[in-house]
């Protein structure tokens, strides 16, 4: 096994798979002085993969790439033919996104820079729905009220309403975290809590919320079209009015 960290975040870790070794087993070899750092990736992929690797007929591991809140696991598996081929599935910690609804009828997303794999340009800024990931122990309904605070610099109002949209693996089979979807209606901004970013290129974006079936449709971002589709079909956005 050989390992390498990088500007102390990132551990990339060579395991060479034992016969009859789980997954589970075969991360306790990863060292001790990052176990801890990794932890909550650890505790999902433990609890998420055995059915993956029982469906994938899996063989051994190659590589596993590991940082505090993801982790790749480069499976070897065995093909129908009896072939083997390297399976690469990525884990994360799961999850939580937010479409904030403020009093006044507007949505809070977030505007912020990012690369663009495969899209035109190789990088430009994107209208996102806030998120974050849920911290060890935390449910996903406290991780939402804390993104509201932390992502969106509001709180809520005195008919403020939590709506969970629905749970849901973003690609099953390459990506295993589980993320949930919730809209939070009659939020109020707090300028104490300001959340725009510039060292990150991160700011808010307001819309109202009438436009956001338009926005969600222009949107690369995933998270925010499934967000505005399923609060549409719940009618959440009646609750504005």
């Amino acid at each position: 096994m050989s390992t390498a960290n990088l500007d102390g975040e990132l551990l990339v870790v060579e395991l060479n798979f034992r016969r009859g070794e789980n997954i589970t087993e075969a991360l306790k070899r990863v060292p001790t002085d990052f176990r801890a750092r990794v932890t909550p990736v650890l505790e999902n992929v433990a609890r998420a993969s055995p059915g993956t690797v029982a469906a994938l007929d899996v063989i051994g591991v190659h590589r596993i790439l590991i940082n505090r809140f993801k982790m790749l696991i480069e499976y070897v598996v065995r093909l129908s033919d009896g072939r083997e081929e390297c399976f690469p599935i990525f884990w994360a910690v799961p999850a939580v996104a937010v479409l904030p609804l403020t009093m006044s009828g507007e949505a809070l997303l977030l505007r912020q820079w990012r690369i663009r794999p495969g899209m035109p340009g190789a990088a430009g800024v994107e209208i996102e729905l806030p998120r974050l990931f849920t911290k060890r122990g935390e449910s996903a309904t406290d991780a939402a009220w804390r993104c509201l605070r932390e992502e969106c610099g509001a709180e809520p109002g005195p008919t403020s309403q939590l709506i969970e949209l629905g749970s849901y693996f973003g690609a099953p089979a390459v990506l295993g975290q589980e993320n949930t979807l919730f809209a939070i209606t009659g939020c109020v901004e707090m300028p104490e809590l300001r959340a725009d970013d510039p060292t990150k290129q991160i700011s808010i974006f307001r819309t109202r919320v009438d436009s956001l079936t338009d926005l969600a449709a222009q949107s690369a971002d995933a998270f925010l079209s499934r967000a505005v589709l399923l609060a549409a079909h719940l009618g959440v956005f009646s609750f504005q009015h």
